[in-house]
């Protein structure tokens, strides 16, 4: 069965002819050769209902026909018992003069045509009515081309395209917006292009984020959506219409819509692809009430939210069966660059910091919750600097004591990059250890050459791994928990006679070097 586009080029014309004397009827008798001949320029009259005459009358201008549209008709000549007669006048009289009664048919030619057509006479009590043959030719695409087929119609039966109908298509819609179901087309006046409307094949869509700017910094909150924070309204978001199963059909058109939470809507506009750049210096980001970075929320755990929907629709299928996207949500927020911080683990890590201080003016960073897990990557982050040139860091204080975590991983803030150590760690000058920590694991400060000072150790720590202050310039500890008694043990968790157990273990007993990972642990 053939499918797809269709184009149907119609025209369509009754005439009635008067074949009596007398002028009577509602616009006299016969349609001038200059009328006829030029096929509906103006419509022939505009038309309306039938006017008929009685008389002999040649002239005046017959309103049956409404024909619309400029596909010219230009008729050369009738033949009628074997003459041939140039116009619609002569044929009449011919006919008249025959005494030519009941239905007959007459041929006609046309100019471009080879071959002649039709046309459908009857007599009526009133005079002749004469019915055009008319020549319609639609194109259906297949995959090896286009084919191209002819049909010859009278208007009143209308013309038969059922070949072309089957269970994938739902009907015809023409260029004026009207629907017509079926496979043979009536009641159609003037020239008209038809196209296949299919049964629905588009599948349901959903929206996915492609691409985001490269001066964007992604981060996911905690049971949340990725966050986009932005230093300038620069760069580009693209997000992409998919099909949740099979693939859309081709020529789909893209109808996208942009709205901001609590802003302003840009109305719907369509493309030809399936992706839409979302680009953050256009109008239509203005238009939603973002005219500047500066209107961008700053706070990562309220951002702002544009949200884009996407329908998916043919020109070949009927309205109903478009598919809309669910709503595809972008959250941006303006990154802010800091001296200090104060927030938790997961904004850290998309803070950026002013570069060029030094370890005599550390900037604060003070962590209200972290995992035990998140503080290798605080570690990674400590530095960090807004210039991407920059090799550097930023030396800081950092304030553990109330993010909750329990333990300092292994190698944590080991300031080297090997083994997958925090090679930034080496601007770190001072830390503030959580109030709820346990364990100081094996190398975790190692190599932390500005860190230095008294530490402060919680009475809930209850062990310090290998070398935990190792290579650091920490110039002492001071204990919150002063009377519990701390033992140390080797690697194979056998206690050890050297050294004594002792209340607060000092820095240099802690690193001290033994075979194997040793760690000191609080009797319990």
């Amino acid at each position: 069965m053939k499918n797809c586009m269709l184009c149907v080029f119609i025209c369509l014309s009754i005439v009635m002819i008067s074949c009596g004397g007398g002028g009577g009827g509602a616009a006299g008798a016969s349609i001038p050769a200059d009328k006829y001949t030029t096929h509906n320029p103006g419509g022939w009259s505009g038309g309306g209902s039938s006017g008929t005459s009685g008389g002999n009358s040649n002239s005046g201008e017959n309103t049956e026909v409404t024909i619309q549209g400029s596909t010219p008709l230009i008729v050369s000549g009738y033949t009628f018992n074997g003459r041939t007669y140039p116009d619609l006048t002569s044929l009449t009289l011919a006919m008249s003069a025959a005494n030519a009664t009941g239905s007959f048919t007459v041929p006609f030619t046309v100019s471009g045509d080879s071959a002649p057509r039709t046309a459908r006479v009857t007599k009526t009590g009133e005079g002749y009515s004469v019915e055009h043959q008319y020549k319609a030719t639609y194109y259906v695409t297949v995959p090896n081309g286009v084919d191209a087929t002819e049909l010859y119609y009278y208007a009143n039966d209308g013309f038969d395209i059922s070949a072309d109908t089957g269970s994938n298509v739902d009907g015809w819609r023409d260029s004026n917006g009207g629907y017509h179901s079926g496979g043979i087309i009536r009641g159609v006046k003037g020239d008209i292009t038809l196209t296949q409307v299919l049964q629905g094949t588009i599948p349901e869509v959903y929206l996915d984020l492609i691409s985001a700017p490269d001066t964007a910094i992604q981060y996911t909150p905690p049971n949340g959506q990725s966050v986009y924070k932005l230093r300038s309204l620069t760069g580009n978001f693209i997000v992409q219409a998919k099909p949740a199963s099979d693939s859309f059909p081709a020529n789909s058109k893209y109808v996208w819509s942009l709205r901001k939470v609590g802003g302003n809507t840009v109305p719907p506009f369509e493309t030809t692809t399936d992706t839409l750049t979302i680009d953050l210096s256009s109008a239509e980001i203005t238009a939603l009430g973002i005219s500047g970075i500066n209107d961008l929320s700053t706070n990562p755990s309220n951002p702002d939210q544009i949200l884009v929907t996407c329908t998916v629709k043919h020109d070949n299928l009927p309205d109903s069966e478009a598919k809309t996207s669910p709503e595809k949500i972008v959250k941006i927020c303006k990154q802010i660059v800091v001296t200090s911080f104060t927030g938790s683990a997961a904004d850290f890590l998309t803070a950026e910091f002013v570069q060029g201080n030094d370890a005599s003016s550390p900037y604060t960073i003070t962590i209200t919750s972290a995992t035990s897990d998140e503080l290798k990557s605080i570690a990674k982050a400590l530095g960090k600097s807004t210039d991407p040139n920059y090799k550097g860091g930023v030396y800081v204080n950092l304030d553990l004591s109330n993010c909750g975590a329990t333990e300092i991983p292994q190698s944590a803030f080991w300031a080297d990059d090997s083994y997958g150590g925090a090679g930034l760690a080496t601007y770190l000058t001072g830390i503030t250890l959580p109030n709820t920590l346990r364990r100081i694991n094996h190398l975790a400060f190692n190599d932390c050459s500005a860190l230095s000072g008294t530490l402060t150790i919680p009475a809930t720590v209850e062990y310090f791994g290998y070398q935990c202050f190792d290579d650091t310039n920490i110039s002492g500890l001071t204990y919150d928990d002063t009377t519990s008694i701390w033992e140390k043990y080797d690697w194979n968790n056998s206690l050890m006679a050297s050294p004594a157990p002792t209340t607060c273990p000092t820095i240099s007993l802690i690193n001290g070097l033994s075979q194997g990972q040793t760690y000191w642990r609080k009797r319990q």
